[in-house]
């Protein structure tokens, strides 16, 4: 690819293509060496961790939990196998996906259901596999909109006069509204903090496993070259 070249065309390719250039912009820019696509997947998992401490979050309720959850997906997933495979970044995009899947379901808003499809077209871009997020991501869309299960439905009637209601109400609810605004800017503070610690301590501990992996690898292929002489 860096001499002009075109996977499928050129030569063979075993995936869609999208993997292969990426890994080729990274070469181009930090050099070419087998080392280059592994940093590439280490910017991936960093970049895949709020989107799983998100979606974490959500299902449990609690920062802690959600924070253990993370941690737990980090160190028993990229670990064990730390090679740049499209497999990951299948995974990767999915989450993503999902946590706007997610937000499309609580709001309703139309960018979120295109981040969701660029992420399905990204990861069928890296490894056709990427349908199967996309198959589930329709399921959910006409499963959300057979139920309801967005929070903006349409307005039914009786919704002016219990509109007309709330108005009436509203200056006493000021008060009460500004005490739980600025709670919530506390408490989103110290969410942000908890995901930036989480983050941090993921990469850490990932980091460790691999480098163990990886001496244990070359550990045990240097007593089979030992035994082989």
């Amino acid at each position: 690819i860096l001499r002009g070249e075109v996977p499928h065309r050129d030569f063979d390719a075993m995936y869609t293509g999208l993997l292969e250039y990426m890994h080729a912009g990274a070469m181009a820019l930090v050099g070419v060496d087998l080392l280059t696509p592994r940093l590439l997947f280490l910017l991936a998992v960093i970049l895949w961790i709020p989107a799983m401490w998100s979606l974490a979050h959500r299902l449990v309720g609690s920062p802690g939990a959600a924070t253990f959850l993370t941690l737990l997906a980090v160190t028993m997933g990229p670990p064990n196998y730390p090679a740049a495979m499209p497999s990951w970044y299948n995974l990767f995009l999915a989450t993503w996906g999902l946590w706007a899947l997610v937000r499309w379901s609580g709001d309703g808003r139309g960018r979120w259901l295109v981040t969701a499809g660029v992420c399905g077209g990204l990861s069928i871009l890296v490894k056709v596999a990427g349908l199967f997020f996309v198959a589930g991501a329709l399921f959910f869309v006409l499963h959300a909109e057979a139920d309801g299960v967005r929070e903006n439905r349409t307005p039914v009637e009786g919704d002016d006069a219990r509109d007309a209601e709330g108005e009436a109400d509203a200056p006493r609810d000021a008060d009460a509204l500004t005490e739980r605004t600025h709670e919530t800017g506390g408490s989103a503070v110290g969410t942000r903090v908890n995901l930036l610690a989480t983050a941090a301590l993921s990469v850490v501990l990932m980091l460790v496993l691999m480098e163990t992996f990886l001496v244990r690898s070359q550990m045990g292929a240097s007593d089979r070259k030992s035994t082989r002489l």
